[in-house]
């Protein structure tokens, strides 16, 4: 059991060794974190599969949208492919 479990890398290599793995946190990205490395990164390669395509089928309709409604595009058609964010706070 782990009950500070960050992202889970504890408790997600207990369950890969056959551990029984129990993990818990009080931040909800935290939970987010070991809840997707518990089951959709360590999910049998047939579930896998199916989040993978489902990824893809949703990956590719938003960027259609994206594309047609012109976002992050500029005027020759170039697109951003990377994206830096910063967030600036005064005391």
């Amino acid at each position: 059991g782990d009950t500070f479990s960050g992202g889970g890398s504890i408790p997600f290599e207990a369950a890969r060794l056959g551990c029984d793995a129990y993990a818990a946190d009080l931040n909800p990205i935290a939970c987010m974190l070991t809840w997707g490395a518990m089951n959709i990164i360590g999910a049998p390669r047939e579930r896998r599969t199916i989040f993978e395509e489902a990824q893809r089928e949703v990956t590719e309709k938003v960027d259609k949208e994206l594309v047609r409604l012109g976002v992050e595009h500029d005027d020759q058609g170039n697109r951003a492919k990377a994206y830096l964010y910063c967030l600036e706070t005064k005391c």
